[in-house]
């Protein structure tokens, strides 16, 4: 957020999650922005992510994000459906009541060291990225081609179409 919106003006809005399963997951980076800067967006983001991978990040920036992580936890357990979501991501993963007992402390307890280690295990690397671009095909095709083979295909299309639910 802070190199594609505060620093960059690339976007109205960029996140990442890391969705981790007992055995693979996603890692998504998301981000709006205008057709006329969506390959500077994209160049801008691929290069965070690069010095992520070579950098890491820097005790401000885990200790940012440690308040942060821990400031979003307790409300994951609020509510009957937050606490069933928990009581279901701890059955899927194998997990016993000590990963909620113990989050804030295992958080805590997070170095440089073993936080880099998870970087270069979890994230994919700049080379290892899929791209799915939802805009004006039009205006970016030939640009985008620069980070692959390209596969287009119509929003109307019916795998993006309301399932009714």
């Amino acid at each position: 957020m802070t190199a594609l919106r505060v620093e960059g003006g690339l976007t109205y809005s960029a996140r990442s999650a890391v969705e981790r399963y007992s055995e693979t997951g996603t890692v998504t980076i998301r981000s709006f922005t205008e057709t006329s800067t969506t390959i500077d967006a994209i160049d801008l983001a691929v290069s965070v992510l690069d010095r992520l991978h070579i950098k890491g990040l820097n005790d401000q920036l885990i200790t940012s994000a440690r308040n942060y992580i821990m400031g979003q936890f307790p409300p994951t357990l609020e509510t009957a459906s937050s606490l069933a979501r928990m009581l279901a991501f701890l059955e899927q993963n194998g997990l016993d009541r000590s990963y909620v007992d113990e989050y804030g402390t295992a958080l805590g307890e997070a170095t440089p060291v073993t936080i880099s280690n998870t970087i270069a295990e979890v994230y994919p690397t700049p080379d290892d990225l899929v791209f799915v671009l939802i805009g004006d095909a039009e205006s970016i095709r030939e640009d985008v081609a620069k980070y692959g083979p390209v596969m287009e295909m119509s929003i109307n299309e019916p795998r993006f179409a309301d399932s009714g639910g």
